[in-house]
C-alpha cells in the first residue's frame, strides 16, 4: 500500500516538473484547478486516517512529540490546529461513511471534510444531505470535473 502511495507521489512530482501553466487555455486551467483540488482532497483525507490511526496506534511516542497532533504537524508542516483538526475529521469520518465516501472521492476539501463530520455528528441522519450541500457549494462534481473532462491530457 505505501509503495503504491509513494508510486503516486512520485508520478505526481514527475507531472510538477514539466508543468507550465503558460500553455494552458483558460478551460484547461480551469480544468487542471479541478483536477488538483480533487488529488489535494483526496490526500487530506488520507492523511486524515492515517493520522487517526497514528494517534490510536501511539505510533508517535517514540517521535519526541508531546502529542500524535504535535508529530503530525511536525511531519506534515502544518500548525497544531490543523493536525488537531486532521486527527479529528480522521476519527469521525469512520462513523460517517456517507462523508467518508465524498472525501476519499475528491469531492470535499479538507475543509469542508472536517466540517461535515463536526455536522454530521451532531446530526447523522443529515449526512447525505450535507454532503450534497457541500458538493453544490465547491461547484465541483467528484472527482473535481466533468466526465467528459477526466480523460484530458492535462
Amino acid at each position: 500500500m505505501c509503495d503504491t502511495l509513494a508510486g503516486l507521489r512520485d508520478g505526481l512530482r514527475r507531472y510538477a516538473s514539466g508543468f507550465d501553466a503558460a500553455v494552458l487555455a483558460a478551460a484547461d486551467a480551469e480544468v487542471v484547478v479541478g483536477l488538483a483540488a480533487a488529488i489535494e482532497g483526496v490526500a487530506a483525507t488520507l492523511k486524515a486516517l492515517a493520522g487517526a490511526r497514528l494517534a490510536q496506534g501511539g505510533g508517535w511516542k517514540g517521535s519526541g512529540a508531546r502529542s500524535a497532533a504535535h508529530h503530525l504537524a511536525r511531519a506534515t508542516g502544518t500548525s497544531l490546529s490543523q493536525a488537531v483538526e486532521a486527527i479529528e475529521t480522521g476519527r469521525r469520518l469512520e462513523q460517517l461513511p456517507v462523508v467518508a465516501a465524498a472525501a476519499r472521492d475528491g469531492a470535499l476539501s479538507a475543509q469542508q471534510a472536517s466540517a461535515l463530520v463536526g455536522a454530521g455528528a451532531a446530526d447523522p441522519a443529515a449526512e447525505r444531505r450535507l454532503v450534497e450541500a457541500a458538493r453544490g457549494t465547491s461547484g465541483r462534481a467528484a472527482g473535481g470535473v466533468r466526465p467528459d473532462q477526466s480523460r484530458s491530457d492535462h
